[in-house]
């Protein structure tokens, strides 16, 4: 998940860039898409059974979109300027969707893979 949410920085940060958005809102789009993946993290760290480490998951990637999603609204009514608004907005989802489509091929890759080992 490192390689995703470093991929989906540095999409988010090339979004804003092609946007011509100012350098604060490159910073702020590639460190909100690293703060949203903190929440990746939290089955890993809870005690999750097997038959709801799926749920568990689903549900933290659904954190990840609303964290992403508070963040950049909080970095938005903070600023002082208001230069590079759809910026930040824009490369702050593509930032998240990317984290988002490489986060659901790994899962459909591991799940299968569990799938087919469960069969044998």
């Amino acid at each position: 998940m490192a390689l995703a949410t470093g991929a989906g920085a540095l999409v988010g940060v090339g979004v804003a860039m092609a946007l011509r958005a100012p350098a604060d809102v490159l910073m702020a789009v590639g460190g909100v898409t690293v703060v949203g993946a903190f929440a990746t993290f939290i089955p890993a760290l809870l005690s999750i059974s097997k038959e709801m480490w799926g749920v568990a998951v689903l549900g933290s990637s659904m954190a990840r979109a609303i964290l992403i999603l508070a963040v950049t609204l909080l970095i938005d009514k903070t600023r002082t300027t208001v230069d590079g608004h759809t910026a930040l907005w824009i490369g702050a989802v593509c930032g998240a969707g990317v984290v988002l489509v490489v986060e659901a091929v790994a899962a459909v890759r591991i799940l299968s893979t569990m799938d087919k080992a469960a069969r044998v």
